[in-house]
């Protein structure tokens, strides 16, 4: 069975509803699915995953400041082989950006 894991950064609960709502549509296709927060991931057991889907908000025209910290310390992890997308979030205003 693949296993899978939703990692996400929120300020106001709107990335954390997406992920738990992807988590809950991989979990109804047979995929073990964790999904947590980034500030409670151990980044050692993530070479454990089949997917990593991280996400997060836009903050500033780009990624929250927690999540650049996190996508920094996956540079010693050997993630290769390892299959993974990003998602973000933001405002509906035309100035918002993307991260």
């Amino acid at each position: 069975m693949k296993k899978a894991i939703v990692i996400y950064d929120t300020k106001f609960g709107n990335t954390e509803k997406v992920a738990r709502a992807l988590a809950l549509g991989m979990e109804k296709e047979g995929i073990m699915i964790d999904c947590a927060k980034l500030d409670k991931i151990e980044i050692g057991r993530l070479a454990e995953y089949d997917l990593l889907a991280i996400g997060g908000p836009t903050h500033a025209f780009g990624a929250s400041k927690p999540m650049k910290n996190f996508l920094k310390k996956l540079k010693g992890i050997n993630l290769e082989h390892k299959n993974a997308f990003a998602f973000d979030t933001k405002n509906k205003y035309r100035w918002a950006g993307s991260a």
